[in-house]
């Protein structure tokens, strides 16, 4: 078994490493080292690997690490995982799933077949101890298993985290492609938003923005409403400990100012979401949120931070229509002069606005780039 303390890998999405870096330092993360869609922590502990499950924005998983070893052919890898304990991981009558990428290595055709060999260990050696195999459920495992080869050098994870840390709760519907939790949240902090003054998602669709903004704003946990993570899966997870843990940061909760948050959409089915998923996040009766086009909003105060997700499929990234509505955005935007701005386009797009850059990003795999002040 692992070490109390050992390097863990939280992974994000791509081109948010130095982001996610920033904030595993403000969790108290010292021994940082940024990798491929994620950064490792040195010397990371339980505790460590709780506190970034509950509290980072940005990140997707956390990966704790339960065996590192030479993965020179397929025997190596069915005894690395068979030698691993999981009767104290896996509970009876407890689902399984195993995730495996393998690359340059010369032994394995695919990682698929990579994860079987693991799989097949797992189960052996639970089928000797308590006469049954675990069953396999890739859409909700009670157990999510990692497993990493890059050349000969292999590691397999108990993924900590579970379901991804972007499924916070609230999103009872996400309407139209949704725009993923924990890619909202960074393009929050992209654009500099720190809870100050007040913040507009002119085509708010179903309120991801607003509940992340909302989040930030209130010193809320973004797994506060979460009650399952894989950490619980850990053989030295103690729910005491992690009761303690959890009530320490939320009582650094605070409420929300007010009307600090507006959303605007001209579409009614989509306000009706936005509204649902707002009362699941508990902020409905804080969260402003008008129906009707965001030319003719009625708020007439001062905005200071103005971020939206336009619809930006095939039909809308380059078609007259989709042209216009970056026209109508822009001039909203130089209208109400924020002090920063975040607008999603297409990675194809070629809109250019003054005085703006573009930052590269992905949503669930689709690139798309963010036109924010420079």
């Amino acid at each position: 078994m692992t070490k109390e303390e050992d390097t863990i890998f939280v992974t994000c999405g791509p081109g948010l490493e130095e982001l996610l870096a920033a904030e595993l330092q403000r969790l108290g993360c010292l021994f940082l080292k940024e990798g491929f869609r994620g950064v490792y922590v040195d010397e990371a502990s339980l505790e460590d690997c709780c506190r970034i499950n509950y509290c980072s924005r940005i990140a997707t998983r956390v990966l704790w690490p339960l065996v590192r070893f030479k993965c020179n052919n397929r025997d190596a890898l069915y005894k690395a995982a068979l030698d691993i304990p999981w009767e104290k991981i896996v509970n009876k009558r407890a689902t399984i799933a195993i995730d495996s990428n393998v690359t340059n290595n010369n032994q394995f055709n695919n990682s698929h077949f990579a994860g079987l060999v693991v799989k097949d260990a797992l189960c052996d050696r639970l089928r000797d101890l308590r006469g049954e195999r675990p069953s396999v459920n890739i859409e909700e495992p009670d157990v999510q298993i990692n497993l990493h080869v890059s050349g000969y050098h292999g590691t397999i994870y108990l993924d900590t985290s579970g379901i991804p840390l972007h499924k916070r709760g609230y999103r009872l519907d996400g309407g139209m492609a949704p725009l993923q939790e924990n890619l909202a949240a960074a393009i929050l902090q992209l654009i500099g938003y720190d809870g100050s003054g007040v913040l507009c998602d002119p085509l708010c669709g179903s309120g991801t923005f607003l509940a992340e903004a909302a989040l930030m704003a209130t010193g809320t946990a973004p797994g506060f409403l979460r009650t399952k993570w894989g950490f619980m899966n850990h053989p030295h997870f103690k729910q005491e400990e992690w009761l303690k843990l959890k009530n320490t940061i939320d009582r650094l909760r605070r409420p929300l100012a007010k009307n600090s948050i507006l959303g605007v959409d001209c579409n009614s089915s989509v306000i009706q979401i936005c509204k649902k998923n707002l009362r699941a996040a508990g902020f409905h009766n804080d969260i402003q949120v008008e129906h009707t086009d965001f030319t003719e909003t009625s708020f007439k105060g001062p905005i200071k931070w103005i971020v939206a997700n336009p619809p930006y499929d095939r039909r809308l990234s380059s078609g007259p229509q989709a042209g216009q509505l970056y026209s109508l955005l822009s001039q909203f935007i130089a209208l109400r002069k924020p002090e920063n701005y975040g607008v999603l386009i297409p990675s194809e797009s070629k809109e250019k606005w003054s005085g703006s850059q573009s930052i590269k990003l992905s949503n669930g795999g689709f690139p798309i780039q963010l036109l924010t002040r420079k």
